[in-house]
């Protein structure tokens, strides 16, 4: 968070962009050794994206945040 106020404060950032990726081995974890799908995967994406966007949205209410899963295959 120091960063990102730092970077906002020295570049007049107004977007964020957060990217998580396919096949992510923290999703897995997070998952436990439940069944595992991209379903799934996405659905736990989906869930950390809601969280980071309530935290920066209450310490940096003016910021655009974009949030995307990339895909790791051509």
């Amino acid at each position: 968070m120091d960063n990102l106020s730092t970077s906002i404060k020295l570049h007049n950032i107004r977007k964020l962009i957060v990217i998580n990726h396919e096949d992510c081995g923290a999703a897995k974890i997070v998952n436990g050794k439940k069944e595992f799908n991209s379903t799934i995967e996405k659905k736990i994406h989906k869930d950390s994206f809601k969280k980071i966007k309530s935290i920066i949205n209450r310490k940096f209410p003016e910021l655009k945040i974009n949030f995307k899963i990339l895909s790791l295959k051509d």
